[in-house]
């Protein structure tokens, strides 16, 4: 029996084959004359290459002729062939930037982000797992149990979110929002409760929750 292939819809069909046309359109080679040193020389680049060379030097403030012609003299001055330098300087500047951006999206990049507010702020895991805790909260412990910093029993020290953590992932994940809820502090056999505001990291289909404590 012969396989058959289902299509959901025309716009979907449409849409691949857009995607095609795309492609089609970026591998298009563009010959122009760009400056290197006093004289001017013929670059050949398919046409997503000046684009991207166009996005690159408004993020550095720069003309595109300026940097291009920067990294031909770099390619001139190394006896590297002029093309494939800005190629490979398109390349490696776009990869760079995908690295930086993925590790500032990820979990540990938002959290990072987020505790670097002035307030007390702890992060914790759908598994109840204290992620970590700006200094800022370890300075609030101190003073909410009065203890020295060389006195302070850290391994002691447990947080309870009266809300259950799976029920506040529930609620963030699907609402993007924050909110509000009551923790218990315990240290040794002493208990203190305070408020605390809690977002979700990302705000949608959360993998971590960062509480703040209010003052």
């Amino acid at each position: 029996m012969a396989d058959i292939i289902h299509i959901a819809s025309i716009d979907a069909l449409e849409q691949l084959t857009n995607q095609q046309n795309d492609l089609t359109e970026w591998s298009t080679p563009e010959f122009r004359t760009v400056p290197a040193g006093n004289t001017r020389k013929g670059l050949r680049l398919e046409r997503v290459f000046w684009d991207a060379l166009g996005v690159i030097s408004t993020r550095l403030g720069r003309k595109r002729s300026a940097l291009i012609a920067e990294v031909m003299q770099d390619a001139n001055d190394r006896q590297l062939n002029a093309t494939s330098a800005v190629r490979s300087f398109v390349a490696h500047k776009l990869m760079t930037e995908l690295e930086q951006t993925s590790a500032q999206c990820s979990e540990e990049g938002y959290v990072a982000l987020l505790q670097r507010a002035p307030v007390p702020s702890f992060a914790v895991d759908r598994n109840k797992r204290l992620l970590r805790a700006n200094g800022e909260f370890s300075h609030f412990l101190r003073i909410l149990f009065a203890q020295t910093s060389d006195g302070f029993p850290r391994h002691s020290v447990q947080i309870n979110l009266e809300t259950p953590v799976t029920r506040i992932f529930e609620m963030l994940g699907k609402s993007g929002e924050s909110c509000e809820c009551t923790m218990n502090v315990l240290l040794d056999t002493r208990a203190r409760r305070v408020r605390t505001r809690i977002v979700a990291v990302p705000p949608h289909d959360p993998t971590a929750l960062v509480g703040y404590i209010i003052p």
